[in-house]
């Protein structure tokens, strides 16, 4: 029963942010920073997440900044605990000729099971704020992030195009 189903989650987190140089001259200011987070959950037990990253103000102008974490997200009560159910539907069949329409029935509902998603993340950017525009800033960032044991619910139709058009054997 949702209702009376809850996450219970204990968290203890530490942060830094250490300054390694300041007004020398290549560079006006460099930060060296540093995050790390435990978090243990009631369903799915203790998992790390942690950040590395700087920042380099050049001058007054151009600040660049760096950053490679591990990042996590732990799946919701929904996507845990919802009452399974049928739904009926209608797919188009892909692995027909003519690919009719097709009724279906569908098996659904949350997963007790589930661990959390993770995230391995590598971040780079600059922001400008020339100093002959006062107020303007630019900022221009490039992300990589790569998530593993994505949670996610595929529609009925996602699962025929993954068997016929995709050749995913599982999803057959």
């Amino acid at each position: 029963d949702i209702a009376r189903t809850g996450i219970d989650v204990k968290e203890a987190f530490v942060e830094v942010a250490v300054p390694l140089l300041v007004d020398a001259p290549f560079a006006k200011k460099l930060t060296f920073n540093a995050a790390a987070r435990n978090s243990d959950y009631n369903t799915s037990g203790s998992i790390w997440s942690w950040k590395l990253g700087g920042t380099w103000d050049v001058n007054r102008d151009v600040r660049l900044r760096l950053t490679r974490s591990r990042d996590i997200r732990a799946p919701n009560l929904t996507e845990l605990y919802t009452a399974a159910g049928v739904l009926l539907t209608q797919v188009s069949d892909v692995g027909q000729e003519g690919t009719p329409i097709t009724d279906v029935t569908a098996h659904g509902g949350g997963n007790p099971n589930l661990q959390p998603e993770l995230a391995d993340t590598f971040t780079a950017g600059i922001l400008l704020s020339p100093g002959a525009l006062p107020g303007f800033n630019f900022s221009v960032d490039y992300y990589d992030i790569e998530i593993n044991d994505v949670i996610a619910q595929l529609s009925v139709q996602q699962v025929v195009n993954s068997c016929y058009s995709d050749g995913i054997q599982n999803a057959c």
